[in-house]
C-alpha cells in the first residue's frame, strides 16, 4: 500500500502594517497644519466660531443679565460694540461680533448706565457687568469732584511761559508747569484742566471759568466714573485749582 504524501504546510502570510502607518502619517501631516491654522484663527479672532451670529440674541442676553441684577429697573436701551484694529470702540454689526455693551435702565427715581463685557469660551460666551452707576438721582453722593484733564503738545518755537498764560495748568509731580518731551525734535508737554465737576443733590455741576461759578451740567455721573479723561479728586484739590485761577472762594 503506497503512502499518501501530504503537501507541505504553507507558511501563514502576515498582514503588513506599513500601509496603515503610512496612512496615519499622511493624515497627521494634513491635519496638523489645519489644526494650527484653526488655533491661529482663534488667537486673532476668538469669536470666529460664533459667526454668523444674531445681534438680537446678544441684545436679549444683555437685557437678561441687567434684569437679573436690577429687577426693579426697566431696560431702556442696549448698545452693542466691539473694539476694532485701532483699539477704537465702535458699533457692532452683522459682520463684527459684539464684545462689549452699554445698557441703560430706569425706575421711578433714577436712571443707571451699565457697562458689560463678553467673555468668550470658543463655543459659547457669557455677558458680565463691568460697572454700573446712576446718571443722576438720589443715589449719587454729594461733594464728589472730578477733573477733566488733557495733555497738550506745543512746538518749541513758542515762548512757553507766555503761551500758557490764561490756561488752567495742572503741575507735574515735581511742581513744574511744563516738560520737554522727545529727543532732537523735542516739544513742550503740558497738562491742562479743561473742566472741574462736582455732585450736589443728585445733580452734576461744572465750574464755569467765565462766570467763576458753578452751573448745572449735562454730563452724567456714570460717564464721569467710567471714562479715563475724567479723574476723581478731593474737594480740597479741586478748590485749590479753582482758587488759583479764578476769583471764586468758598
Amino acid at each position: 500500500m503506497s503512502k499518501i504524501e501530504t503537501p507541505p504546510k504553507q507558511p501563514e502570510k502576515k498582514s503588513s502594517k506599513a500601509p496603515l502607518i503610512i496612512a496615519i502619517i499622511i493624515c497627521a501631516l494634513i491635519v496638523q497644519p489645519l489644526i494650527g491654522l484653526f488655533v491661529l484663527g482663534l488667537v486673532f479672532d476668538p469669536y470666529m466660531l460664533q459667526k454668523p451670529y444674531s445681534l438680537e440674541k446678544d441684545e436679549q442676553n444683555v437685557a437678561q443679565v441687567v434684569k437679573k441684577e436690577y429687577p426693579s429697573y426697566e431696560v431702556k436701551s442696549v448698545r452693542l460694540t466691539y473694539t476694532d484694529f485701532f483699539s477704537t470702540v465702535v458699533e457692532a454689526d452683522k459682520d463684527h461680533v459684539a464684545t462689549s455693551a452699554t445698557a441703560t435702565a430706569e425706575n421711578d427715581t433714577e436712571r443707571i448706565t451699565i457697562h458689560l463685557m463678553k467673555d468668550s469660551f470658543i463655543l459659547f460666551s457669557i455677558w458680565r457687568i463691568e460697572s454700573a452707576n446712576p446718571d443722576s438721582g438720589p443715589n449719587i453722593p454729594d461733594d464728589v469732584y472730578f477733573i477733566e484733564m488733557n495733555y497738550r503738545s506745543i512746538g518749541k518755537a513758542v515762548n512757553i511761559d507766555e503761551h500758557i498764560k490764561g490756561l488752567w495748568i495742572i503741575p507735574y509731580e515735581d511742581g513744574s508747569l511744563y516738560k520737554k518731551a522727545g529727543t532732537s525734535d523735542w516739544y513742550y508737554s503740558i497738562k491742562v484742566c479743561d473742566n472741574i465737576y462736582k455732585t450736589s443733590g443728585g445733580r452734576i455741576y461744572v465750574f464755569n471759568k467765565q462766570t467763576s461759578d458753578w452751573e448745572e451740567s449735562d454730563e452724567t455721573y456714570s460717564r464721569l466714573n467710567y471714562y479715563g479723561n475724567y479723574q476723581k479728586i478731593s474737594k480740597e484739590e479741586a478748590l485749590d485749582i479753582i482758587e488759583k485761577y479764578s476769583d471764586y472762594r468758598e
